[in-house]
């Protein structure tokens, strides 16, 4: 249609995965996509999305190397725009590190091909904790902490022991 920019509004919102799911659950969504054309107008289509959690990958991309939950979404949108009958259909296939968000996104359609891919070097840090003799830290498993954020450990002595000191990245 020679337009480069449509601000669409999905309704009911889709929904891309349940918050608890697992390895080969999918969901189906269907609505309406508002597509709205700078002085043109919107316009009512009908959206379809099916998406899929396909696994867990380690992802390597510019800021790093990350394990990632693999989610592949297909979207269909169709109805009539200006009296032209439009069908889109994308493909986005997302990797999501815990704590991260989106670490690498590929989208394919008819016209070609697009790929994206996390470049920031500082997104998180990955804090591996550790106690000495003689006492415990919780969480004690590696925690990835995005810049600007924290977390808390509990740093326990063992009964008739002190703790001496605490040292790490601040």
């Amino acid at each position: 249609f020679g337009f480069t920019s449509v601000d669409t509004v999905f309704s009911p919102p889709m929904k891309m995965v349940d918050a608890e799911t697992t390895v080969g659950a999918s969901l189906y969504s269907t609505g309406t996509a508002m597509f709205t054309i700078a002085g043109l107008g919107t316009f009512p289509l009908t959206y379809t999305l099916t998406s899929s959690i396909d696994g867990l990958e380690n992802i390597t991309v510019p800021a790093g190397t990350y394990q990632a939950v693999k989610n592949t979404q297909k979207l269909t949108i169709v109805g009539s725009v200006l009296g032209e009958y439009l069908s889109i259909a994308i493909t986005t296939t997302r990797w999501l590190a815990k704590g991260i968000g989106i670490v690498k996104s590929v989208a394919s359609d008819s016209d070609g091909h697009l790929e994206a891919a996390l470049t920031a070097t500082n997104v998180a840090s990955k804090v591996t904790p550790t106690a000495g003799e003689n006492g415990t830290i919780l969480p004690n498993t590696s925690q990835y902490v995005p810049d600007n954020e924290t977390i808390t450990f509990t740093v326990t002595p063992e009964p008739f022991y002190l703790i001496e000191s605490v040292t790490g990245c601040g």
